[in-house]
This record gives C-alpha cells, sequence and structure tokens, in this order.
C-alpha cells in the first residue's frame, strides 16, 4: 500500500474514532477483554493474574513485535474480559503501529500454568476494539476498522470503512459479520 494511502487511513481511522468516541461521550465504557484461540505459546511471563502482566516487559514485546514485524503496545489499550465462556479473564493486547498505520493487530493472551500465554493472533490491521454488547459469556466482540479508498479520494478521506466482527466460536476468532460503511 503506498505511504499516502496508509496515511489516509489511519487518519480516516482517527476521524472515525474521534466521531465515535463523542456520540459515546455519556455512556461509561466496558473493560474490554480478549478472546482466546487455538494453541497457546507460552511467552515465559510468570503471572498470578493477567492485570500483573507488564505488558512493555521485554518477554512479552518480544513475542509481539516477532509476530508483527515490529509495533508498539500501549497498556491502557490492553482489555480484560472472559472471551472464550470458560470463567476466566483473558486479556487482549493491541499492537500498535507507533505512527500512521494504526493498529497492526492484536494478541489474545491468557493464563496457562502460571503463564500469559498467547492463544489467538488477530491478523488485521486498521483500528482495533472491543465490545461487548451483553454480560453473557462469548458475546465480545472484537472490531476491526479499515479504510476503503476509491480513485480521487482524499489521502485523509477513504469513500468507505469496512468494518469485520470477529467473535470466539469455540475453537477460534471467526467473522461474525462485515460491512462496509460510508465514511
Amino acid at each position: 500500500m503506498p505511504n499516502h494511502r496508509r496515511l489516509a487511513l489511519t487518519l480516516a481511522i482517527l476521524l472515525t474514532a474521534s466521531a465515535a468516541l463523542a456520540c459515546r461521550a455519556d455512556k461509561p465504557e466496558p473493560t474490554p477483554t480478549p478472546t482466546p484461540t487455538a494453541a497457546a505459546t507460552p511467552v515465559g511471563v510468570p503471572a498470578q493474574n493477567l492485570r500483573d502482566v507488564d505488558w512493555k516487559s521485554p518477554a512479552v514485546l518480544d513475542e509481539l513485535r516477532k509476530h508483527f514485524n515490529g509495533g508498539e503496545v500501549e497498556p491502557k489499550r490492553v482489555a480484560y474480559a472472559d472471551l472464550t465462556g470458560d470463567g476466566k479473564e483473558d486479556a487482549l493486547v493491541i499492537v500498535e503501529s507507533g505512527g500512521t498505520l494504526g493498529d497492526l493487530g492484536a494478541a489474545v493472551y491468557s493464563l496457562n500454568a502460571g503463564r500469559a500465554s498467547v492463544l489467538a493472533w488477530i491478523d488485521r490491521g486498521g483500528q482495533i476494539e472491543l465490545r461487548l454488547p451483553n454480560a453473557g459469556p462469548n458475546s465480545a466482540l472484537i472490531i476491526v476498522k479499515q479504510g476503503l479508498f476509491a480513485a480521487g479520494d482524499a489521502n485523509c478521506c477513504p469513500s468507505r470503512i469496512k468494518e469485520t466482527t470477529l467473535r470466539w466460536d469455540g475453537s477460534a476468532f471467526a467473522i461474525f459479520g462485515e460491512q462496509t460503511l460510508p465514511r
């Protein structure tokens, strides 16, 4: 993707996020949490509770950067919830580009034998967020927004936004829905 398209995508995502936050300013934000996927990959981070993990520690960052070819973690964007319906809290760790690319993807962590382990990788970039529409198990949704540019679109402003909704299906994150929205 050309750099001007990346810049435009990032700006569009930021504008969309700002508008969404302004619209939701009167509603309290839920504390988002991750959803797991297949085979756990231990990262060697001992933990009694995922909320005690130092998400900027080399043990965590090395695994994330290796998978996403770089990136940064802002601990304030780590979301906690039971995303698998097993009664245990998971963590959705969003990996940011640190620049104009927005989010590179995310990893879902769970505790495995007293260690924080990657259960699933969300290999979709754009703007990633967790929504908790219900209090029931497996109700958490991971939303990924990506700009769609048409010929003649300015770098800041894609014509449309593709919104992909992912949900835990018992063994992996699967597409629960997709829609294309006007900007």
